[in-house]
């Protein structure tokens, strides 16, 4: 009797599942729990190149957060608008995308030089008390088996888990940008305030 592929996919799911939710529930880090839950998917789930990418609050546009195997530098500048590549069109509709073989999709951009064109693709939305708040997406470590679909539903459950804390690396990064805003006018207050150096003349000896 021929054992049903899918069988066997399910168990090693609700494992990788259960690792992720522990691994986001003791972590205080965002940032860093995020980086780890794309290490688990790679280690555990088969599931390699993880990137998360957040809604950028000020533009609009889709901007790379985290990848596993690159460093920030390499994708600190990377951008997708609303409609643009595999990525924009799910920051434009909301819905995940799935490609069986990734270099056959006309719409894929390739701008952090990482995926492999002969495998598969799986890109879903990222949401929070029902706001888009990002994209996660990886890609399988062999070529189509079959399964795509159900590996989507899976990735769409992973996207549900990992929400909150994309969430909470947003508002930490607000927060840091209204700090920024608040220190600059406190400092060229003090440039220009009176002081010792201000009531000393300066003349040529």
């Amino acid at each position: 009797m021929n054992e049903n592929p899918s069988a066997s996919l399910l168990p090693s799911q609700f494992e990788v599942l259960a690792r992720i939710g522990q691994l986001l529930a003791r972590s205080l880090d965002a940032p860093q729990s995020l980086r780890e839950v794309l290490r688990t998917l790679e280690i555990s789930g088969h599931l390699s190149r993880g990137m998360i990418a957040v809604v950028d609050p000020d533009s609009g546009d889709l901007s790379v957060y985290a990848v596993h195997g690159l460093d920030h530098d390499d994708f600190q500048a990377v951008c997708y608008r609303a409609g643009e590549g595999l990525l924009g069109r799910i920051l434009e509709s909301g819905r995940p995308c799935a490609v069986a073989r990734l270099g056959e999709d006309p719409r894929f951009l390739n701008r952090l030089g990482l995926y492999e064109r002969d495998l598969p693709f799986i890109a879903v939305p990222i949401h929070f008390s029902g706001t888009l708040q990002g994209v996660l997406a990886v890609q399988p470590d062999a070529q189509d088996d079959g399964l795509l679909d159900e590996r989507v539903r899976f990735v769409e459950l992973l996207a549900n888990l990992v929400g909150q804390s994309v969430r909470l690396s947003l508002e930490a990064a607000q927060e840091r940008r209204s700090l920024d805003q608040e220190r600059d006018p406190q400092r060229r207050t003090v440039r220009h305030r009176p002081g010792f150096g201000n009531l000393v003349g300066h003349s040529p000896a």
